[in-house]
């Protein structure tokens, strides 16, 4: 499939035609987007696999609803926000392919968006962070940790992080998220003093700030950076099995939650984690009621 999108060649970055096939469109779609190497990487894959059942050298228009229900029937097994995932990236595919005047109906319309369950987040106790705090194996180690359990970093923000981003006189950082958005976030004094403890054993003049530990250091992907994160919990006996939740945002979690149980605004919150949806933040909100649920199911006030 890949092999044959890449034959369509770049005649295919022109406007499709009224007659273009699936693995056409689907090649321009993906190539005209402005979209960060994660997201066209994993939208590639899955509209790649769409288009194998559909059928690639399917004219667009002749995409019905028989045929998506084939394709949603191919993804049965994912859970819930997976599944969510897929179904969005080929709703969002569709909707181009009508913008664009390849289709004049949504053959998704009628196929359930699947609902996720709703879960409490798993985030690390007061005591587990300093736990792993004390663990950890080296000052780049402590750096990252600490941008992300302050300041909630993703691991892609702490792979995307540069020398120039980091601002110690006016105690700013410059944060390079989700999207290509460009967000100014003030610098906790325990971030500020844990990178230049790190930038003070590691030297490094412009470029990335994070870097590998090789004969010739590069910098670190987000991938390198959610794995590392997951050995150190592992390491400190906080992770347990692959599953478990404790992970590299699972920090990013115990910033947000940290962060509302002590009374900030959760409009302030969704600023510092950057949420382009209040809804996304409120969900932490679960974790910090169930204390002041304490009083009600307590007896005698024990």
């Amino acid at each position: 499939m890949a092999a044959l999108l890449a034959a369509v060649g770049a005649e295919s970055l022109k406007p499709p035609a009224m007659s273009a096939t699936v693995g056409e469109a689907v090649h321009h779609y993906v190539a005209t987007r402005r979209w960060s190497a994660g997201t066209q990487k994993h939208s590639r894959y899955t509209l790649e696999q769409f288009a194998e059942v559909v059928g690639v050298d399917t004219p667009v228009g002749d995409i019905d609803h028989s045929a998506c229900e084939r394709w949603w029937a191919t993804r049965q097994h994912l859970a819930a926000s997976s599944a969510r995932t897929r179904r969005s990236t080929v709703s969002n595919f569709l909707r181009w392919c009508r913008h664009v005047g390849l289709l004049e109906r949504d053959p998704l319309a009628g196929i359930p968006i699947p609902r996720e369950p709703r879960r409490n987040p798993v985030v690390l106790s007061a005591e587990q962070l300093a736990h792993l705090e004390r663990s950890l194996p080296d000052d780049r180690a402590a750096a990252i940790v600490s941008l992300m359990s302050e300041l909630g970093f993703r691991a892609s923000d702490v792979a995307n992080l540069q020398v120039g981003d980091v601002d110690f006189a006016q105690r700013l950082v410059l944060v390079r998220g989700k999207g290509g958005h460009e967000d100014l976030l003030p610098l906790p004094t325990v971030c500020a003093t844990a990178l230049k403890r790190y930038l003070r054993r590691h030297p490094t003049p412009a470029g990335p700030l994070f870097r590998t530990y090789q004969s010739q250091p590069g910098p670190m992907s987000a991938q390198c950076v959610s794995e590392l994160v997951g050995v150190w919990l592992a390491d400190a006996g906080l992770k347990t099995s692959r599953y478990d939740g404790v992970g590299a945002h699972c920090l990013r979690r115990t910033c947000a939650t940290r962060l509302l149980a002590e009374g900030h605004q959760i409009t302030s919150v969704q600023s510092v984690l950057r949420h382009q949806s209040i809804q996304t933040t409120s969900r932490y909100l679960r974790r910090v009621d169930v204390e002041s649920l304490r009083s009600v199911v307590e007896r005698g006030g024990v």
